[in-house]
């Protein structure tokens, strides 16, 4: 049984850049490091790479669009 991927996430790799991350969200790479510093969006820390995993985002969104969280919060 193969494990189904969330949907809107499916054509990212595994692991995301601060860039592609930006790029999928259509946000500053700015933005993207204020979220992972002060909104939990979860990474991985490789020296001074910061990676996102694709499933983790997909989840991470969800639970801010469940939550309610910062609606109409300006960054």
């Amino acid at each position: 049984i193969m494990q189904q991927q969330p949907t809107g996430t499916q054509q990212l790799p595994p692991l995301l850049t601060v860039a592609a991350v930006a790029d999928y969200l259509e946000v500053s790479e700015g933005l993207v490091r204020k979220l992972i510093q002060q909104q939990g969006l979860p990474c991985i820390r490789l020296g001074k790479l910061i990676k996102v995993p694709r499933l983790d985002l997909q989840t991470w969104l969800e639970n801010q669009v469940s939550l309610g969280i910062n609606s109409g919060e300006v960054f």
